[in-house]
């Protein structure tokens, strides 16, 4: 039986309008997670906290619309699981104290914390006054704790969970207080926050994690030949913040160097799931703020991808693990993101989101290439 679009064409004839060729320049080297990683059976109970900072509506449902109508995916892992009747679907409020828009910061207090706090605070009242996080008892109750992100681990999002700074930017002693609290896994970047040479106190905070019994990587190798073990683990990967998956997946520089947000979340699970008691993991697949913020649909899109493979990690887990509480959200949306409708009947919406078929990198990278004919040839814009 033929299956029909709402707006009357039939998915032949979009697969004839979007033509084989385009179909495999769409496919990006890693988009599917890769091969799934089967897990034990674990006695703790886990709550895994799923982010998308910064994502709209908007930029799932054009993410969705590429893996299903252009890679031929069945569904998303995301609208599977909004469809599954054994999810519930809610709203969040995330205001702060000092704005109905809300930065990264008090948005991550709020779920971390269940209390309001102001713009670019962290686990701390605007009269000074600390609130305990989520993270902060259950770790005093033996759980184990980890954070992953694709940003810098002392970024708002991870820090809002540990620190108790006023302002979100004070990085450098926002990775003294990660040292501090030692979560069961830290993974992201940042590596500038830890590194003596970087540091203006010239503390070298990786030595201070080994000596607190920490296994300490550096590279994506590191992390996914590493054994499993009861040592806690902290690996930053990037200087700042990991790159854009899209410029993950067309360098292979950095594909060597900078793991997926999967196989963080893999490596993540596996350690914290030694804990008999159980864990709290967040993961935040940060970058998709920052594309948003840029303008970068294409980089929003393919970022709001990894955050849905990483879901199939996470539903691996699931299957030997069902007694695990999986939250999937995000904080606040950015630039206004919509899919807009394009042409007669807006009947070229279709090839409008074709359009960015070619792109082999995020606006970041375009712009530090800084070549006219680099963006006409190779981006066909």
């Amino acid at each position: 039986m033929e299956t029909v679009t709402p707006s009357g064409i039939s998915r032949r004839d979009l697969i004839k309008l979007l033509g084989t060729g385009a179909l495999y320049a769409l496919l990006p080297y890693r988009c599917e997670a890769s091969a799934m990683t089967t897990f034990d059976q674990c006695k703790g109970k886990g709550l895994i906290f799923v982010v998308g900072d910064g994502m709209p509506l908007g930029v799932t449902r054009a993410m969705h619309e590429i893996r299903t109508g252009v890679f031929g995916r069945a569904d998303s892992n995301l609208y599977a699981r909004l469809r599954d009747q054994r999810s519930s679907v809610g709203y969040v409020s995330t205001a702060s104290l000092s704005s109905i828009v809300t930065d990264s910061a008090p948005a991550s207090v709020a779920w971390a914390t269940g209390v309001k706090t102001a713009n670019r605070m962290l686990a701390v009242l605007p009269n000074g006054r600390p609130l305990t996080t989520i993270l902060e008892l259950l770790k005093d109750e033996g759980y184990g704790c980890g954070m992953v992100t694709t940003t810098r681990v002392t970024h708002a999002t991870p820090a809002a969970w540990v620190s108790h700074q006023q302002h979100r930017d004070l990085e450098d002693d926002i990775a003294l207080d990660m040292l501090a609290f030692r979560p069961d896994v830290l993974l992201g970047g940042g590596s500038v926050h830890f590194d003596a040479a970087c540091r203006p106190d010239k503390k070298d905070l990786f030595s201070g994690f080994t000596r607190a019994g920490f296994n300490v990587i550096r590279n994506r190798a590191e992390l996914l030949e590493r054994e499993v073990a009861g040592k806690p683990l902290i690996g930053t990967f990037a200087t700042s913040h990991l790159a854009y998956y899209v410029d993950r997946l067309n360098d292979k520089a950095l594909s060597t160097e900078q793991p997926t947000l999967p196989e963080m979340t893999t490596a993540a699970l596996k350690q914290l799931s030694l804990n008999p008691r159980g864990f709290i993991l967040q993961v935040e697949a940060g970058r998709i703020d920052h594309a948003n913020h840029s303008n970068d649909a294409w980089g929003a899109i393919m970022d709001t991808m990894e955050l849905d493979d990483t879901l199939a990690v996470i539903d691996s887990y699931l299957a030997a693990n069902p007694n695990t509480l999986v939250i999937v959200t995000s904080d606040h949306g950015n630039s206004g993101w919509g899919i807009n409708g394009t042409g007669p009947d807006y009947n070229d919406a279709t090839s409008a989101l074709r359009s960015y078929k070619a792109s082999k990198a995020s606006f970041e990278v375009i712009i530090k290439k800084g070549s006219s004919q680099y963006l006409m040839h190779d981006f066909d814009l």
